[in-house]
C-alpha cells in the first residue's frame, strides 16, 4: 500500500480492500506515532473498524495519546497480552496495520505472524 498522506485510507484503496475481505478489526502498530499511525486511527475509526494499538510496538506513544485513542474506542493491549490472547485463541485478527518509515519487526509468537518492514522493501503477512 503506498499512500502520499499521512493517513493510510486517505485515497488510497485501503477501505475497499479490507470491506472485501469481511476484515473488521485492525491491529495497529509502527512508529511515529504523532503521525501516521494517529491518523490512520482516526479514519479507522471513522470507518467504523474495531482497533486495537500495541502500546509497546508504537514509537513516541505518550499518556495523553493513549486517553484520546481509549475516548474514541480504541482497545489498548502491550505486545505481551496480544500474544496470551492469540496463544489462547481468544483474538484471531486477520489483518495487521503497520505504519513505519524504519525498519521494525514484530514477531508476536512463533505460531502466529511476523510483520516486517525495512527501507523501500515493505511486507505485511497475511494472518
Amino acid at each position: 500500500l503506498f499512500k502520499t498522506r499521512w493517513g493510510a485510507f486517505y485515497q488510497t484503496g485501503l477501505e475497499g480492500f479490507l470491506r472485501g475481505r469481511d476484515i473488521n478489526t485492525l491491529v495497529f502498530l509502527g512508529c511515529n506515532y504523532p503521525n501516521c499511525p494517529r491518523t490512520s486511527i482516526y479514519e479507522a475509526s471513522e470507518r467504523d473498524f474495531k482497533i486495537m494499538l500495541v502500546t509497546d510496538a508504537i514509537s513516541q506513544l505518550y499518556p495523553k495519546g493513549e486517553e484520546e485513542m481509549s475516548n474514541i474506542g480504541v482497545r489498548l493491549c502491550s505486545s505481551d497480552y496480544l500474544g496470551q490472547l492469540l496463544l489462547a485463541g481468544k483474538f484471531i485478527p486477520s489483518f495487521v496495520m503497520v505504519d513505519a518509515a524504519q525498519p521494525i519487526m514484530l514477531h508476536v509468537t512463533g505460531r502466529f505472524f511476523w510483520v516486517k518492514l525495512g527501507g523501500t522493501d515493505r511486507e505485511t503477512m497475511p494472518l
